[in-house]
């Protein structure tokens, strides 16, 4: 019964523009543009395919992916703990339909103007994908920087600018920050204190319904199953809807030796936070180093 109630109340708190935005999600990339490109040049190609009866499709992939289509609006963003759960099925359908049909026939000259046409735009896309995440090595090297003073078996609070919850948020910064919707790229990057620090973050993915890491003592009181940084804002006075959120904000001075706050350029005063509690042992664009006194 629990699962019926969470099923209906994630069908009805689906958005319609989050529903349509991931039937194109097949064609997403970073660049609008880039995107237009190669949806336009897939769609001329099927129609002109389609006109010169060319495509046959197989039947069974076929037949899959429209019982895909078909459930698609009715399977929520969010399910148990799950996230994208919807979004993963149009680029299900992209595969099926990619791998169940296929021009037959076609004339030479036609097949290499489509084959060069095709591979140019899957160039530009690896090429832009490949741009995009080098981007992302300046801030993986300042975040390295940061942490390496954190010793092994520490705990680690991290928190994020109360402001990352504006729409406008990643306006102004580089692609390889941002993903999707403009969400933040950052948000799970500290997870590199467990891997190469050996330290400890409360917020890993440890469900058990969906990891199979689990968190051991003493350290499991403090983690949740999954989940984003708290506020900045919340460390002076949690609320209850903090509590709620990251429950071991209750009594984090003494739960944890380090501070880790996530772009601290968009946290006024960042390098005198809570004097006399945090002391800043290192701060870059991408993140700053507390030691809880």
């Amino acid at each position: 019964m629990l699962a019926v109630k969470q099923f209906y109340w994630a069908i009805t708190s689906s958005s319609l523009q989050m529903k349509l935005l991931g039937i194109a999600s097949p064609f997403l990339n970073y660049f609008w543009p880039l995107d237009a490109v190669g949806t336009a040049l897939l769609m001329v190609a099927l129609g002109v395919w389609i006109a010169q009866h060319r495509l046959q499709p197989a039947p069974g992939p076929l037949l899959a992916a429209v019982a895909i289509i078909a459930v698609y609006p009715f399977v929520p963003l969010v399910l148990m703990g799950a996230s994208w759960i919807d979004r993963r099925l149009p680029i299900f359908v992209a595969f099926l339909l990619f791998a169940g049909m296929s021009p037959q026939s076609l004339p030479r000259r036609q097949a290499l103007l489509w084959g060069t046409a095709f591979s140019a735009i899957f160039l530009v896309r690896v090429a832009a994908v490949a741009d995009v995440w080098s981007g992302h090595n300046p801030d993986l090297a300042d975040l390295r920087q940061v942490i390496s003073a954190v010793p092994a078996g520490s705990r680690v609070l991290v928190v994020r600018s109360d402001d990352s919850a504006d729409p406008d948020f990643l306006a102004g910064e580089p692609p390889s920050r941002r993903f999707m919707l403009n969400i933040d790229a950052m948000t799970h990057l500290p997870a590199l204190l467990v891997i190469e620090r050996k330290a400890f973050i409360p917020y890993l993915f440890s469900d058990p319904r969906k990891q199979p890491l689990r968190v051991l003592p003493p350290f499991d009181r403090l983690a949740i199953d999954d989940g984003a940084p708290p506020y900045a804002s919340a460390l002076a006075a949690p609320a209850e809807h903090d509590l709620q959120f990251a429950p071991y904000l209750a009594n984090w001075r003494q739960d944890f030796d380090w501070v880790l706050l996530l772009r601290p350029h968009k946290v006024p005063g960042a390098e005198r936070l809570m004097p006399g509690i945090l002391g800043l042992v290192a701060m870059r664009d991408i993140a700053a180093l507390y030691r809880i006194h």
